[in-house]
């Protein structure tokens, strides 16, 4: 009886040793072998979230906006050459370019009139161009060395750097009505969408100033951070960028601008656009000749892109597909693909391209 216990004890250590070895076998055979491969048409949705790109880990393709067919015109200011330049955006080509005062700096969209206000600062004055017409309309005085400019429904208001001003201006009679004290060496401007408040950005003090249209008169200061260079306001009026020579963009939410937050991009950043579904900011880094991609929601770079020399404005297609880039010292506009994260053309102009606004028709 013992040694038949002895037998089967014998018998079952052996079928167990076995064992053993089997699963040792089949596990040192298994990670062995190379990882599986994933169809990538059946990735789970967050799988195409990452997008390697001028190795800059990117978030996901901008989404589509749904549009009809859209004539693309092109507006852009020479600075050296005292032009008002209006290109084909399909052909990419110049139609059209119309003189205006010395030094041209900034100009506005006035949608109820169909025109654009252009701040000359050498020459003291506003063009008006009548965009059916294509020519100019009306020249007013503007004050001393304007620049910023925002037209509202009864005024045109500008500011003027040498007095630390700005200046409002009756849009039908061309007078100057009053003058309103901001910070030093004020520059751009904002227009809120209802044309209730202005945003003036003043470079010398590091602030913006907040004006009342109702009775043209300051209300409130912010801290713009340091070095201020050029602003904007994000879609739906959230935020507002602010872009320094260092290559900081302060943000500023519009309801808690104290508790602003800063993120890094290339040296020289100045203009900023924003694509109108709210995903993406682009910002032209002038020292660096590229275009920081940032991400709206994540306030992070998504992707760095090599455009023209020294450029100096953006603008965003309403489909969120694609950017234009006015490029100063290489006397060109590039293209840039905003899914592939690329220039993928570019076209000469006139010299000196500063300001650059696109305007997209039905056809």
């Amino acid at each position: 009886m013992v040694r038949r216990d002895t037998r089967r004890t014998k018998i079952l250590g052996s079928i167990g040793v076995i064992l053993c070895i089997l699963a040792v076998a089949l596990i040192t055979w298994t990670l062995l072998q190379e990882p599986a491969t994933v169809n990538p048409d059946v990735l789970p949705a967050e799988a195409n979230e990452t997008i390697k790109v001028n190795n800059t880990e990117n978030e996901t393709v901008v989404p589509e906006v749904k549009t009809g067919t859209q004539q693309k015109i092109l507006y852009v200011l020479y600075r050296t050459e005292n032009l008002f330049g209006i290109i084909d955006g399909e052909k990419n080509e110049t139609r059209k370019e119309i003189a205006v005062g010395k030094s041209p700096q900034e100009m506005f969209f006035d949608k109820t009139t169909d025109s654009m206000y252009i701040t000359n600062q050498i020459s003291n004055t506003i063009t008006v161009i009548d965009l059916k017409k294509e020519e100019v309309m009306q020249t007013f005085k503007a004050g001393n060395s304007p620049e910023g400019i925002v037209v509202t429904e009864k005024n045109i208001y500008v500011t003027n750097p040498s007095e630390n001003t700005v200046v409002v201006i009756d849009k039908k009679l061309g007078f100057i009505n009053k003058e309103i004290a901001v910070g030093s060496d004020p520059g751009p401007m904002i227009l809120s969408e209802d044309e209730r408040k202005i945003y003036v950005l003043n470079r010398g003090s590091d602030d913006i100033t907040i004006i009342n249209t109702a009775i043209d008169a300051f209300i409130d200061t912010w801290f713009a951070g340091d070095q201020p260079e050029q602003f904007a306001m994000s879609p739906h009026e959230r935020y507002i960028y602010v872009t320094s020579p260092t290559g900081v963009v302060t943000i500023l939410p519009i309801r808690q601008p104290k508790e602003y937050r800063e993120m890094r991009v290339g040296l020289g950043a100045s203009q900023i656009a924003f694509s109108p579904n709210n995903v993406l900011s682009a910002i032209t880094n002038t020292d660096d000749n590229t275009l920081s991609l940032t991400s709206l929601t994540r306030e992070m770079l998504l992707a760095t892109i090599d455009v023209g020399v020294a450029p100096s404005d953006v603008v965003i297609t309403a489909d969120a597909k694609t950017a234009y880039v006015s490029n100063s010292q290489s006397n060109t506009i590039s293209i840039v693909d905003l899914q592939q994260k690329q220039r993928v053309a570019e076209f000469q102009v006139n010299k000196d391209p500063q300001r650059i606004m696109l305007r997209e028709k039905e056809k």
